[in-house]
């Protein structure tokens, strides 16, 4: 189990990376942005997949400070009011989380705008998940010793792990899309099958489509430009 868990938390490390789209300049010299949701979710998930990758390497440097812990100091602090050693840690890493939970809440809201439900569908789920692994945080900052906190930390990793493969379920191949000038991305709802590495609820499968229309049972993503 551990070594599984290692190994889906390294495979965020090399989710695509596409360079975020960058600024425009007028021939004025200004500098014009484009709407947040021209690119969504597309640029949502280069933000995620960053975050994602912090909370991982935070996640091992928390392991390692709880696993020594467990080996010098049983027990920590009984009957005092200080705050465990790894509680600047746990401060940390609600930070990432936090970001995920406001950019899945984002998107939920925009595709609930849109009318498009499996994508209100998609963002639910990982937002969800996001707050799972926050409330698993919490659970690591009020234990008052070692041991206590190792077992909050083992639950924890089952929280991020469950929250990467969501989010691999969600962006998995989308930086590999090209579509054609004028067309539209659209995340497609995987084909649930029963058996081992079948694929979550709110897993896509992402295509192009030439109109909108034809985007009908899954949600739209960004629209390439026309030369």
């Amino acid at each position: 189990m551990a070594s599984t868990i290692v190994m889906a938390f390294l495979a965020v490390a090399v989710l695509v990376q596409t360079k975020p789209p960058v600024a425009q300049r007028s021939k004025q010299g200004s500098v014009q942005r484009t709407s947040v949701s021209v690119n969504e979710p597309f640029q949502s998930f280069r933000t995620i997949d960053g975050k994602l990758t912090l909370l991982n390497n935070q996640v091992l440097e928390l392991t390692n400070t709880v696993d020594h812990l467990k080996n010098t100091s049983p027990k920590h602090g009984r009957g005092a009011r200080s705050a465990p050693p790894w509680a600047r840690q746990i401060r940390q890493m609600r930070r990432p989380v936090f970001t995920i939970q406001v950019i899945t809440a984002r998107l939920r809201s925009m595709y609930r705008r849109r009318h498009q439900p499996f994508g209100i569908r998609v963002f639910s789920t990982l937002h969800k998940k996001a707050i799972t692994v926050d409330r698993r945080l919490e659970a690591v900052g009020k234990a008052q010793d070692a041991g206590t906190a190792k077992n909050s930390v083992a639950d924890l990793k089952q929280a991020v792990l469950a929250l990467v493969l969501q989010f691999q379920a969600a962006s998995g191949g989308y930086g590999a899309l090209h579509c054609s000038p004028g067309m539209w991305a659209c995340c497609e709802p995987k084909k649930r099958e029963a058996g081992i590495g079948a694929a979550p609820e709110g897993a896509c499968k992402w295509t192009c489509a030439q109109r909108t229309r034809q985007c009908t049972t899954g949600f739209l993503g960004p629209r390439t430009r026309l030369p």
